[in-house]
């Protein structure tokens, strides 16, 4: 009787991995490298390069690790699976020796689909699924950083 109670106990922790509803999705990160007199003009420029691509200034931005996380940018479409939303993730690394200003940047957008068939164009029953990263807005962000840093914004 024991044993069938802790088994009855054990069931629903060992069907957590049957309930992951997104697939896996690698990272894809466009990289590259820029020198900044200063670690405060590098961070103004993440923000700005952020809102230049219409992506909103999360609340995970911190300054102290050179990281930044936007908000989810909405496109809604009345048809399943034409609705999308995408996150972009700024991370800057200062490269040795510290002295030079020469820092790492990547730049990684996130994006997921609406699968929902019934309200298609309302956010708060969206049913967002993980898709491939959007390559080609990381790099249009990570070029945005580049050239706002060699013109000495």
């Amino acid at each position: 009787m024991k044993n069938i109670a802790a088994l009855l106990l054990l069931l629903p922790i060992l069907n957590l991995g049957a309930c992951q509803s997104t697939p896996d999705v690698k990272p894809a990160w466009s990289s590259g490298e820029v020198e900044s007199p200063s670690i405060h003009l590098l961070w103004q420029v993440a923000l700005v390069a952020l809102q230049k691509a219409d992506y909103p200034v999360g609340a995970d931005a911190d300054p102290t690790r050179l990281r930044a996380v936007s908000g989810w940018k909405q496109s809604l479409a009345p048809f399943r699976g034409q609705g999308k939303r995408e996150q972009a993730e700024i991370e800057c690394t200062p490269l040795e020796p510290r002295s030079e200003g020469r820092y790492s940047l990547r730049v990684r957008v996130r994006r997921e689909r609406n699968m929902d068939i019934i309200r298609p164009l309302d956010a708060t029953y969206a049913d967002w699924q993980a898709e491939a990263d959007n390559t080609l807005a990381a790099r249009r962000i990570l070029q945005l950083m580049l050239s706002l840093l060699d013109e000495g914004l």
